[in-house]
């Protein structure tokens, strides 16, 4: 996964509320795209706001997107 694919899955609009399928089988939903923090330079690892708590997380740990209509995005291996 990329920083400018999960910048574009956030910054979709009409917004699509997503899933990030993370390597161990975990997913992360994000549902407003203000619960998910990205810098603004290229890095590894961006936040997620997720209730009481703040998720880091490292961009190589993401498997893909699923976004609520079904349609899953895996990312580009290089």
């Amino acid at each position: 996964m990329t920083c400018e694919e999960l910048r574009r899955a956030a910054h979709t609009r009409p917004f699509q509320p997503f899933t990030l399928q993370v390597a161990g089988g975990r997913g992360i939903r994000v549902r407003p795209p203000e619960f998910v923090l990205l810098p603004p330079a290229p890095h590894r690892t961006f936040a997620v706001f997720d209730g009481d708590a703040i998720e880091i997380i490292d961009l190589l740990l993401v498997e893909s997107i699923r976004f609520s209509n079904g349609q899953a995005r895996r990312p580009k291996r290089t």
